[in-house]
């Protein structure tokens, strides 16, 4: 129990923890719970002071409890809790920040800026500064803190991938192609990098280079359906239509409710004149997501040419 406190072994970022009492706290215990008796136990009325000693404990803890309870109730309470009671806690403040987020993004970012006012370097509070300003839709601030990031730590993936993310949504993607290629220099086995990268070259018409990284996303992530879709979609723009059918149906496999599959499937049975069967396809995609406009309007088509023609 000594190894987590004594300084030679680092367990976590903190030097104190009310676990690391846990265990030693026993042999206290004992003391008590043996020692107390053999001392009252020549008393009168031991039995009573025992009785309300042990009531009055009971009682103590209950008040104690409620007491904490209330700052368990949800993470801003716990975390507002942990800040009013130490001083320049940034990592509390960050924490906080987080447990505003999915509440008031503009709360969240309050508290990050809090938490970097205390240590500017807080490469957490920084990403997560970024993130908020990215659901805020506010790119140029997100832009700048992943920057911030990388400038401290190049190696930060993370912050790497959602740079180049909110790049190729401003419109820019050579730079996301750059960041892109990047992370996979650092780890060349992230397959959301070699998908998003493939992505980004797909839409450049880069087809065969977008094949390349798809073919080494599988071979790192063989499950990885999305992969699997985007790599078929782009063989059925080359015409290679047998070898575009054998990704979309290992992306069935992989998730078989990959609603955008079954309706590509469909398209191309459609476009093969083999028309009962493209309307299983698109009924399935329906099924699975009936929201999903563009597997309606092909049923539509589909039912309009099934119906038999005017005498």
């Amino acid at each position: 129990m000594l190894i987590p406190v004594i300084g030679l072994v680092q367990v976590g970022e903190q030097s104190m923890a009310d676990r690391y009492t846990y265990i030693p706290s026993i042999g206290l215990f004992i003391v008590v719970s043996w020692g107390v008796p053999d001392l009252v136990n020549k008393w009168k009325y031991k039995k009573l002071f025992m009785g309300l000693a042990a009531l009055a404990i009971l009682f103590g803890c209950v008040i104690a409890s409620f007491m904490q309870i209330r700052y368990w109730k949800n993470g801003v309470a716990l975390f507002e809790h942990t800040v009013k009671v130490t001083e320049n806690n940034y990592r509390a403040q960050n924490d906080l920040g987080t447990a505003w987020e999915a509440i008031d993004l503009d709360q969240a970012i309050l508290h990050y800026k809090q938490a970097l006012e205390i240590k500017p370097n807080y490469l957490l509070a920084i990403y997560n500064l970024g993130v908020a300003y990215c659901e805020k839709e506010e790119y140029d601030e997100a832009i700048l803190n992943f920057k911030k990031v990388l400038k401290i730590d190049p190696k930060n993936i993370d912050a790497r991938m959602n740079l180049a993310n909110v790049l190729f949504m401003l419109d820019k993607p050579d730079e996301a192609v750059f960041h892109y290629n990047k992370i996979i220099k650092t780890d060349s086995k992230s397959s959301d990098a070699h998908y998003n990268l493939v992505y980004v070259l797909s839409k450049q018409g880069k087809f065969d280079e977008a094949m390349s990284h798809y073919e080494e996303s599988l071979k790192f992530n063989p499950k990885y359906s999305k992969a699997h879709y985007n790599l078929g979609n782009i063989l059925l723009k080359q015409g290679k239509t047998e070898e575009s059918f054998t990704h979309f149906g290992e992306a069935i496999k992989i998730n078989p409710d990959y609603a955008q599959v079954f309706n590509k499937i469909g398209e191309i049975l459609f476009k093969q004149g083999k028309i009962d069967r493209a309307k299983v396809f698109f009924s399935k995609a329906i099924e699975i997501d009936p929201n999903d406009k563009e597997a309606r309007e092909n049923l539509g088509i589909v039912n309009q040419a099934l119906k038999p023609a005017n005498p």
